[in-house]
């Protein structure tokens, strides 16, 4: 499906748009995007010159195609969307099974709770299916309201099979109250579980953590995980702290309103490069920019 994009002209529009230089700087580097891309039920998503979902699909899809990520942490996936982008996705990117219930074909991937709001809401993984297979995963609701998760994968690399890497996608509840804590405790839990099981195998957090740097809540997440987002760290980076949250509006806040994280285990990795991907055509599809990291592996 690499070809709708260049058929539709996106590549060529990213290259006018100067985004040559989100090459890799190194092709041994592991590159991990994390992207929000609901906000169909967003205000801003029904102004005038915001596109339809499906266009913006198109668009989320060229730019991942044009990345060329090792992994991919989706948030908030509708279930409209999900056959789109996959579809769009499929020729390079798959996201690992997940059985749930009698939920088949996309919904298999789907949370298995009822609700208008609940089916917009879900944290699907996928991986660069040229270059890994996957070893073990895992699905997972940390609330009882099921609108927050966290799906995690473990991934065997193709060229070297010793090699593994763990990637954990998660959406934490927006509030910035107690409400977040059970969420975070679970979702720490199960990292701490598995650098037990893994204690040599690099591990990768991506999502929408909904929550700011300087936060205590943050600070309880990474806890003792020896942990640390990207936008923190890495040696080169583009508006270290700064966020998006509005559609139509490609202006970077740089009150340290971060909310959108790729966490990293310091102790086997080393953060090369962090970048929020932002400009207009990406702002008037989104108000939370893909953002990516480039990883070496000590």
């Amino acid at each position: 499906m690499m070809d709708f994009a260049k058929k539709q002209g996106y590549f060529e529009e990213f290259e006018r748009r100067g985004y040559a230089k989100e090459a890799k700087a190194d092709p041994n580097f592991i590159r991990i995007v994390s992207s929000n891309v609901l906000h169909s039920h967003d205000p801003h998503s029904r102004e005038e010159g915001v596109p339809h979902f499906s266009e913006r699909m198109e668009i989320f899809a060229a730019l991942y195609l044009y990345l060329e990520p090792d992994f991919i942490g989706l948030q908030e996936v509708s279930y409209e969307q999900q056959p789109i982008l996959f579809d769009l996705l499929s020729e390079k990117y798959i996201c690992p099974p997940v059985e749930l219930g009698d939920y088949v074909n996309y919904k298999r991937y789907s949370p298995p709770y009822a609700g208008i709001r609940a089916k917009q809401n879900h944290t699907p993984t996928l991986y660069h299916k040229e270059r890994y297979e996957v070893v073990d995963t895992r699905y997972h609701l940390m609330d009882v309201g099921g609108l927050h998760s966290y799906h995690w994968g473990i991934y065997r690399s193709l060229a070297n099979p010793e090699q593994k890497y763990i990637h954990m996608n998660l959406h934490f509840c927006p509030y910035g109250d107690e409400r977040q804590v059970p969420g975070i405790l679970d979702a720490r839990n199960e990292v701490i579980h598995l650098q037990r099981l893994y204690p040599t195998t690099p591990i990768f957090v991506t999502g929408d953590y909904n929550m700011m740097i300087h936060w205590d809540h943050f600070k309880l997440f990474l806890d003792g995980l020896n942990m640390q987002t990207g936008m923190l760290i890495a040696e080169q980076n583009d508006g270290i702290i700064a966020s998006n949250h509005k559609m139509n509006d490609p202006k970077l806040d740089t009150t340290r309103t971060a909310i959108d994280h790729i966490s990293i285990t310091t102790e086997l990795c080393v953060a090369k490069r962090h970048r929020i991907v932002m400009d207009d055509l990406l702002c008037k599809s989104t108000d939370h920019c893909p953002t990516y990291l480039d990883v070496e592996i000590k």
